[in-house]
């Protein structure tokens, strides 16, 4: 270029001036080149910037979701969760005449047609009839007073009592009626109250020497009985006889849980179990009180409920190196055994 001189050479203030423009025209090049590679190390910082709020963004809600759902999934397991219900392990059989002596092989579970007729005073809490058939959907019934379980009342002549029924599964729809029914219509009658024959109206008639008969509720072939007397009638399991001691003309006694025969019963140390004992033939005198006896106490005790020994509690003790004792029940020369079980 003409404008330019020698290194050593100073530059006249006219050269000067024409020679800057060539050298900013020279240098723009590389200033526009330093600026564009600014810009676009900023514009890659903000998108790197807003890519990391994005991901925090997405891992926050990712959070979110599954406390959300851990939530609603408990929620739905404890709503629809049923706690265990324990209880004894017990081996019924299904000859109710019968009097089994205990073995070392427990016996087979056959249900009974019905509930067994309890003698003695019950107990409010005393466990409702039950049956082990599988195929049936009503598992039990009970016949109530006032919301309260009932085995046995008395009553003068001309009263009219007013009873129910509870039925386990409770909310079981019926599709066939509560069947009630006297033992001896000359001491009492019954009457459905409705269709269902959820409640009953018994109504005593005293018209006959009798004092006592049972009233039966049954459905699906599960039932449960009550004792109703008059006012005059003997206490439950206590009728005098003519024979000695009262006990001649008993012929078998039977251990029953729950109104159903057992000869075998397994449950956890500590465990409490109501027992009751039927007397054969129904209505039996009691000369004397029924003993209960356990053959080991380290394994479990036996304690009486009431002064005639028809009902009794048996309590799991369990600190005997052995499993297994006898419960025996027995008046007279007439007994009944029942294999006991440690869990």
């Amino acid at each position: 270029m003409s404008g330019l001189r020698d290194s050593g050479e100073e530059i006249p203030g006219e050269d000067r001036s024409e020679i800057e423009p060539e050298l900013q025209a020279l240098l723009k090049p590389l200033t526009e080149s330093h600026d564009a590679d600014d810009s676009s190390d900023q514009l890659e910082e903000s998108v790197l910037k807003k890519q990391k709020r994005m991901a925090r963004l997405i891992i926050v809600l990712a959070l979110i979701i599954i406390v959300m759902l851990a939530v609603v999934l408990y929620l739905l397991f404890r709503g629809t969760a049923k706690p265990a219900q324990p209880g004894p392990d017990i081996i019924t059989t299904g000859q109710p005449g019968s009097s089994p002596l205990p073995t070392d092989t427990p016996s087979p579970i056959n249900t009974p047609s019905q509930t067994d007729a309890i003698t003695g005073d019950p107990t409010p809490t005393s466990p409702a009839a039950t049956t082990t058939e599988p195929q049936q959907q009503i598992t039990s019934i009970v016949i109530t007073y006032a919301g309260q379980e009932v085995h046995d009342f008395t009553e003068p002549i001309g009263m009219v009592i007013r009873l129910g029924v509870r039925i386990e599964p409770s909310g079981t729809k019926l599709s066939e009626p509560v069947v009630w029914q006297s033992s001896n219509t000359d001491v009492f009658t019954v009457e459905p109250e409705n269709p269902e024959g959820t409640s009953a109206k018994v109504t005593i008639i005293g018209a006959s020497a009798e004092r006592y008969a049972v009233l039966t509720a049954s459905i699906g072939g599960v039932s449960a009985k009550c004792d109703v007397r008059h006012p005059n009638a003997p206490p439950p399991g206590v009728v005098t006889t003519d024979s000695p001691n009262g006990t001649a003309s008993i012929t078998s006694l039977v251990i029953t849980y729950a109104g159903q025969q057992v000869v075998d019963i397994t449950e956890s140390v500590g465990m409490q179990i109501p027992l009751r004992v039927r007397i054969e033939p129904a209505g039996i005198t009691l000369g004397e009180p029924i003993i209960w006896h356990s053959s080991n106490t380290g394994v479990f005790e036996v304690k009486p409920d009431n002064p005639e020994g028809t009902s009794a509690t048996i309590t799991i003790i369990g600190t005997a190196q052995e499993k297994r004792a006898i419960l025996t029940v027995s008046i007279g020369k007439v007994s009944a055994g029942c294999n006991i079980r440690v869990r």
